[in-house]
């Protein structure tokens, strides 16, 4: 039998840039977060079987300027990004490192980003070899009261930063925390520690389990003006990330288009990467 490796649930995500007009030539990481797989519904007509889902503000930060103020970031689009998974190891080098489609889809008001792995069915076997599988999300039901054991799995991004080079790593991290509050809008979760800014884009499960009761959108300031709220994680929930997942494979959301920075900065019109980029991206035409 084949030894399996203890299960993973979360994979670090990375955004990289390349500004081809600005004489870049090749790309450069702007952004980290984590990520998790979830099953496209069967029998629908979407053409990925699996979604891949993370932080919109790290997709696209500049829809997020108050989370990156920086007026350069303006100048970017979808047009200049390209975008991996990496099931990584404890250490924070990566196992395995996956393209994903330049397309992404980007939920009009929370912070949730869907997109799609390139070669599909290729990597799912390497994943499942590795004991990386898809969560399912959760019924409304079944997250209850304050006081619910939770889960949230994604990564700790160590490392230094300087004019030159950014040597930071995610490494793997799960903490443990509980249902504190919930309003209309927001889910609230008091964790053991403090979560650290990785973890956007994570899983949070049922503690003990592989059933995603939602995502990480971000983490309440440790200065929060309400002191009741200072350091808690903040989700969006399974619910509403199911209408959303089944708003995109009902084509009901317009998905941002990009690819072509990848493809100028490729090295030839043979390059394997920039004829699987070309095949994939005739299909949105």
């Amino acid at each position: 039998m084949k030894n399996r490796l203890k299960r993973r649930v979360a994979l670090s995500f990375s955004s990289w840039f390349c500004i081809p007009d600005q004489g870049m030539n090749d790309f450069e990481i702007l952004s980290r977060a984590s990520a998790f797989i979830v099953k496209a519904r069967p029998n629908n007509a979407f053409e990925h079987e699996h979604h891949i889902l993370t932080a919109s503000h790290v997709v696209a930060p500049w829809k997020f300027p108050k989370y990156y103020p920086d007026p350069w970031l303006q100048f970017i689009n979808e047009n200049h990004m390209h975008y991996s998974v990496e099931l990584r190891h404890d250490s924070g080098l990566f196992h395995i490192q996956s393209e994903l489609i330049p397309v992404s889809y980007h939920h009009p008001t929370r912070d949730l980003a869907v997109l799609h792995l390139m070669n599909e069915d290729d990597v799912l076997k390497l994943y499942d070899e590795v004991n990386l599988l898809p969560l399912q999300l959760a019924t409304e039901q079944e997250l209850e009261e304050k006081g619910q054991a939770l889960d949230f799995h994604g990564h700790d991004i160590r490392g230094e930063v300087t004019p030159d080079n950014d040597d930071r790593l995610p490494h793997p991290l799960v903490v443990n925390g509980s249902l504190f509050t919930r309003t209309n809008y927001q889910t609230f979760a008091r964790t053991k520690s403090v979560l650290p800014d990785g973890m956007c884009g994570g899983p949070v499960t049922f503690s003990g389990t592989y059933k995603a009761c939602g995502i990480v959108e971000g983490i309440i300031p440790t200065n929060h003006s309400d002191i009741n709220l200072r350091g808690l994680a903040e989700f969006m929930e399974s619910a509403e990330i199911d209408k959303f997942l089944d708003d995109i494979e009902n084509r009901r959301i317009e998905p941002l288009i990009g690819g072509e920075a990848a493809m100028i900065v490729s090295s030839d019109d043979s390059d394997p990467k920039k004829m699987s980029i070309i095949d994939v991206m005739k299909k949105y035409e």
